[in-house]
């Protein structure tokens, strides 16, 4: 699920799913329930690149941890040049 607004508390957006071709950068693990146990059952990302849909860009979004594969992006080989 994705927030209706930039970084607001709203995640009604139509889009369901992303695609392969969205870069999603890990925010944090969240949870709805902040008073009782916490099982990070939710990771929140950002969109930091969409080219289909480059309104969706900024947007933060909720998936479902068991969905989510984490990857550290490669460093530029041209870094500190």
């Amino acid at each position: 699920m994705f927030n209706r607004d930039v970084d607001s508390g709203y995640w009604d957006y139509p889009f369901t799913e992303t695609d392969k071709e969205a870069e999603l950068v890990f925010i944090s693990f969240f949870d709805w329930d902040m008073l009782d146990y916490r099982d990070n059952h939710y990771v929140r990302v950002l969109v930091q690149a969409w080219p289909d849909h480059s309104d969706m860009v900024g947007k933060h979004g909720l998936i479902e941890s068991q969905y989510v594969r984490f990857t550290k992006k490669p460093e530029s080989t041209t870094a500190g040049l």
